[in-house]
């Protein structure tokens, strides 16, 4: 995906451009590349990589699928980028699972990381719903994913007939 596209950009008497633009909130990284061309024969190109995040991110930490009646932990790992410890406040919201509890407060260190487990119940559903919300001071960050509940297959065999077959 392309995050921005300027085919043209007219750079100043010393030979410089300058552009901005607003990156996508999708958390993830991207590579700027520029090529240059004067009006005689020089010409250029190179390339930069910048990742976007947020100061404060949650990333959830989830099983692919489950089963009905599954006793599991579902779980989100809290980032801290803004370079001061502090405790965060993580919420956690679900449709098909049932939660012992659905709020939790962890330390946060600066520029560190903490995983935080909720226990869970899978219920009979087609599909489950698992959101976390997470807050420190004025940053906030919020992930939901939508994950399949799948029954396990079985092989019911039934008997139509009995019985011997007479021949002549």
């Amino acid at each position: 995906a392309s995050a921005y596209w300027k085919a043209a950009v007219v750079t100043d008497a010393k030979g410089v451009a300058t552009f901005s633009f607003n990156a996508p909130d999708n958390l993830t990284a991207y590579r700027v590349m520029a090529v240059a061309a004067d009006i005689g024969e020089r010409f250029g190109a190179s390339d930069k990589r910048f990742t976007v995040k947020k100061p404060l991110m949650a990333m959830p930490a989830l099983a692919r699928v489950y089963q009905p009646g599954d006793q599991t932990s579902i779980g989100v790992v809290v980032h801290n980028y803004t370079g001061t410890a502090g405790t965060a406040k993580v919420v956690a919201s679900v449709t098909g699972l049932t939660l012992a509890a659905s709020t939790k407060e962890v330390k946060l260190p600066a520029s560190g990381s903490v995983a935080v487990y909720f226990p869970a119940t899978v219920s009979d559903v087609k599909t489950s719903t698992v959101g976390f919300a997470v807050s420190m001071g004025a940053e906030q960050d919020a992930v939901q994913l939508e994950i399949p509940v799948r029954r396990p297959r079985t092989i019911d065999i039934k008997t139509a007939a009995s019985g011997k077959i007479a021949g002549g």
